[in-house]
């Protein structure tokens, strides 16, 4: 029946199983040789010999939450043979970082199966389907296409999902000066490993990053990725929120590659993950395409109007921040060194503050038409303050 043909059925994508193998069209990579059986479920790739038990020993299980991407792989033909198809799928599991460490970072590991129907058309069509099957239950669309929903065959393949693009932007002199080499070794891999198509820049002069960003083409990148310290991700904000289209820019996901001396946010983005803090574990979250909101505060100054996302220091803690600059060659250290020259050399700060107090039972201050402000003088609030009324 050419409608199943070799026994890869899908089935609705309603139920656990969406795809499975079972004739022995696929063999092991490496080793004997032997004819496998593999099983696609909503959250898991099932491996097992054709000839054995489907929770043996010799059984492999891989989670889709491990899973980057699933390709279809050819080689070139043994001299007369026929070129030979091989469907891979590139993981990255928890591992231990070091025989000694209970830190589980993600490092990658890949699962490779040939295929051979007899013909290599037929081969390449099936590694292709799993392929593409796969891929689009890791973008978590139907297996199958039209509504209802068509069930995948060799003879009636769905469509991969769209290829994903991220804008990946380089800071070279961020923290220690060592971002550019931490994106080539940890995060470029990743993103090929998981078909994803990038975009490269490196900033060349300060605030590179919000040019870029404010004049960026929304809906040509699927997502922007600094890579650097919580300054270029500052910058990246800036640019996004000065784009014409602000309110559809910010919508843009960003992702962290931690690669400077301050990796606030990067580092609070792998523990809401999960993950600990780890180059390779931050490229995976990336690549995932985990998303979730960031708040941004709005922080105006005489100077004008500014965006954080962590936090907005004054005195001591900015002192430390700025002061260090000169020290960027220690990574993380400068904090500390500077930390101990400031608490040596002592200042004092000096300022006014104003605010708006609190009177329960009162209307909340966002509420009223004017602020009201401490007894502290005739003064009132600073004239860059803004006033919403209710």
């Amino acid at each position: 029946d050419s409608a199943t043909p070799l026994n890869s059925t899908g089935r609705s994508y309603g139920t656990d199983v969406v795809l499975e193998s079972t004739d022995g069209h696929f063999f092991e990579a490496q080793g004997a040789r032997r004819p496998m059986c593999i099983r696609l479920t909503t959250s898991t790739i099932r491996v097992w010999p054709l000839h054995g038990q489907e929770s043996g020993p010799d059984s492999t299980v891989v989670f889709l939450s491990d899973v980057v991407g699933v390709r279809s792989a050819g080689s070139s033909p043994q001299r007369r043979g026929d070129a030979t198809w091989s469907l891979v799928v590139e993981t990255y599991p928890h591992t231990r970082s070091s025989c000694c460490s209970k830190k589980r970072v993600r490092r990658h590991r890949r699962l490779t199966l040939h295929a051979d129907c007899g013909q290599a058309e037929r081969s390449r069509a099936l590694t292709a389907l799993w392929a593409t099957v796969t891929q689009r239950v890791l973008a978590g669309l139907p297996a199958g296409e039209g509504a209802p929903e068509v069930t995948p065959t060799l003879d009636n393949p769905p469509p991969p999902p769209p290829k994903r693009r991220f804008l990946v932007i380089i800071n070279p002199v961020s923290g220690p000066g060592r971002a550019a080499q931490i994106y080539a070794r940890h995060a470029a891999r990743v993103f090929e490993h998981a078909g994803i198509e990038v975009t490269r820049v490196v900033t060349e002069y300060a605030h590179h990053a919000t040019d870029v960003c404010r004049e960026l083409e929304l809906g040509a990148y699927d997502a922007i990725v600094p890579c650097g310290g919580d300054g270029i991700v500052f910058e990246v904000l800036e640019g996004l929120m000065a784009h014409k289209d602000w309110a559809a820019a910010v919508q843009v996901p960003m992702g962290i590659l931690p690669g400077g001396s301050g990796n606030g946010l990067a580092m609070s983005v792998l523990h809401a993950s999960r993950e600990v803090y780890d180059q390779t574990s931050a490229a995976f979250v990336v690549a995932k395409g985990r998303v979730t909101p960031l708040d941004i505060a709005s922080v105006i100054t005489p100077s004008g109007r500014h965006y954080s996302f962590l936090a907005t220091a004054w005195g001591l803690t900015a002192d430390l921040d700025i002061e260090s600059e000169r020290w960027r060659w220690m990574g993380n250290n400068r904090f500390v060194l500077g930390a101990l020259v400031r608490i040596v050399n002592l200042r004092r700060y000096g300022g006014r503050v104003w605010y708006l107090p609190f009177d329960e039972g009162a209307p909340l201050a966002r509420e009223t038409d004017s602020p009201r402000v401490a007894d502290v003088g005739a003064e009132a609030v600073p004239s860059y303050w803004e006033v919403h009324a209710a």
